[in-house]
């Protein structure tokens, strides 16, 4: 009888260990997809969709670190920083493309 009440102690444990990391794993896809959608909608409102191809034509996955690079991101430009006329203060804006900027 003290078996099988320390088996169904047991397996109460390991249910509740799994819980909690359900839990915590569905927490963690819930702030991913958040940020995932503000990713999108910054994109799909500011970012043309010509320069959305092109960016997205020259994007690498390195399966050595499983994460995405540009291709010749050395020649992007991105070190050239100018204030945008438009905008006060001390934002800066980064040049991709003649049309293209992005705040910094």
């Amino acid at each position: 009888m003290q078996v099988l009440q320390a088996e169904e102690l047991a397996d109460e444990i390991i249910l509740e260990e799994e819980r909690t990391e359900r839990e915590a794993l569905e927490k963690e896809i819930n702030r991913v997809t958040q940020e995932i959608g503000k990713s999108r909608c910054i994109i799909d409102n500011y970012i043309p969709n010509e320069a959305l191809m092109m960016i997205e034509s020259n994007m690498i996955f390195n399966h050595d670190t499983s994460g995405w690079s540009l291709q010749y991101k050395d020649f992007s430009g991105n070190h050239l920083k100018q204030s945008y006329p438009y905008c006060q203060g001390p934002r800066n804006y980064v040049r991709l493309t003649p049309i293209i900027y992005y705040l910094t």
